[in-house]
């Protein structure tokens, strides 16, 4: 029984993972072990090794799925759509040819000019590293000829689910802050990583219908890269006018029907030119304005707050003062595209023409790092475009990686590395062979094969799951 036989007294999961030949998953354990007497030994030392990396998060990760396109969605509408693929222009689930399994896509642009089919996957901030590759297939029976273009695409649309940062405030001004006085509220921070937009805020937290107005003048946000100079548009609330959101832009007011903020000229006088922003009302209410900033710069957010004697801010429970909220990245442009356009990569390596192959799968691909200060929500297209014409493409393999969050591989997408994905990793292994499908996440040393030199990179950072002995 090789290895297996040491795997008999682990649960059912583990013994899961026996789904190659037990000569090749042999030769998977005897590359690597190199010496180690049997699986469970390699199995306790896996473990032990990994203990420094479980808290990591997230693994080196697939993240698309069905991308060999073998599954069924089973939707009547649809009877040739593939799961968890969206399509347009008539793309279907075909066994007419495949790369991997039994079926694959067919964009044909017969009928329909954009033929093709989607994903979007997974949402990521700045600098991670998407790896894209599928293969195309053309056949000489219904070749592409100019001006049809087929491939890949990787466009970009708003982040979501991407964790922020926490708020930051000081609202320093209360019952306890003297009178007819403007006092300095401010605080000093560090922009976290993954952020370039801040949303400077000057902020009212009152519940009372009875309580005064405050009043802010003099907002300021400097960055300690550039000392001394405001980054506020109308900092001292001189602009628009006082109607509801009358200063928007630069300032954009938030508030219910019974509240507000208010630019006010004259009365009370301002500490800086004529007009002052008034804050008033039994809710929560201020102003907001964004600003780009720079991760690890530091960020000095302040404003000037004052109450009259004659209406005082005196609810014990009202605080006002200064906030910034984080925004994650802005989106990049443009997207990857089948035809050059203002981003480099469009239309180079992701794409077949009428100049290649026929009758063969050709691989195409797309690397991309996502750059500083910009987060985006993925969505992968195949695509056979700038038809009609009698042109079929068949796309398979479909895989998406990204290629540098964890040194470790997540073939399943959630987000660890355990014996389910070993199970991929044997399907994947092909020594000194060509990298099948299900290969990109493990190819850790980017050589074009999955082989022992892959392992000494993933195995160490298996984190589950952990059977007792």
């Amino acid at each position: 029984m090789g290895p297996y036989k040491e795997w008999n007294g682990l649960s059912p999961l583990v013994r899961s993972v026996r789904l190659l030949s037990e000569s090749q998953f042999d030769l998977i354990v005897r590359n690597y072990v190199r010496g180690m007497s049997d699986m469970k030994t390699l199995f306790t030392t896996i473990v032990a090794a990994a203990a420094a990396t479980a808290a990591i998060a997230a693994p080196h990760k697939s993240v698309l799925k069905n991308g060999s396109f073998e599954v069924n969605a089973n939707d009547p509408n649809h009877p040739t759509l593939p799961l968890n693929w969206t399509e347009f222009g008539g793309a279907e689930q075909s066994a007419d040819r495949a790369w991997h399994g039994q079926k694959s896509c067919l964009s044909s642009v017969r009928v329909n000019p954009y033929v093709g089919m989607y994903q979007d996957p997974v949402s990521i901030p700045e600098n991670v590293r998407v790896l894209m590759k599928t293969r195309a297939f053309i056949p000489s029976a219904a070749p592409i000829t100019d001006p049809i273009v087929a491939g890949m695409k990787l466009e970009f649309f708003p982040p979501e689910g991407i964790e922020l940062p926490p708020p930051i405030e000081n609202l320093a001004f209360d019952v306890n802050s003297p009178l007819d006085t403007w006092v300095l509220v401010s605080l000093t921070t560090t922009v976290p990583a993954n952020v370039d937009t801040a949303k400077i805020i000057m902020i009212s937290f009152d519940n009372s219908s009875t309580n005064g107005f405050i009043y802010c003048d003099s907002a300021s946000a400097e960055f300690g890269s550039a000392p001394g100079v405001n980054q506020l548009l109308c900092p001292s609330f001189e602009c628009g006018s006082s109607g509801p959101d009358g200063m928007n832009p630069p300032w954009d007011e938030f508030a219910d029907a019974l509240s507000g903020a208010r630019k006010m000229c004259f009365n009370p006088p301002a500490r800086d030119g004529l007009c002052v922003l008034g804050i008033g009302g039994p809710a929560t209410a201020g102003v907001a304005q964004q600003i780009s900033v720079t991760a690890g710069d530091t960020i000095t957010v302040s404003g000037y707050f004052k109450s009259l004697s004659t209406n005082p801010y005196n609810d014990p429970n009202a605080f006002a003062g200064v906030k910034i909220e984080w925004v994650v990245g802005s989106i990049p442009t443009p997207n990857i595209d089948v035809v050059p356009n203002a981003n480099p990569i469009s239309g180079t390596t992701n794409i077949v023409n009428s100049a290649s192959p026929q009758d063969q799968w050709v691989p195409i691909y797309i690397d991309y790092t996502m750059p500083n200060n910009n987060a985006a929500k993925l969505r992968g297209t195949l695509i056979n475009a700038f038809g009609p014409g009698i042109c079929d493409v068949y796309f398979d393999g479909f895989e998406m990686v990204l290629m540098n969050v964890f040194d470790g591989s997540d073939a399943d997408g959630d987000d660890d590395e355990d014996m389910l994905d070993m199970a991929h990793l044997q399907q994947a292994y092909t020594g000194g062979g060509a990298m099948i499908f299900g290969g990109l996440v493990f190819d850790r040393n980017e050589d074009g094969f999955v082989n022992t030199g892959d392992l000494d990179l993933i195995l160490p950072h298996l984190v589950g799951p952990v059977v007792a002995p």
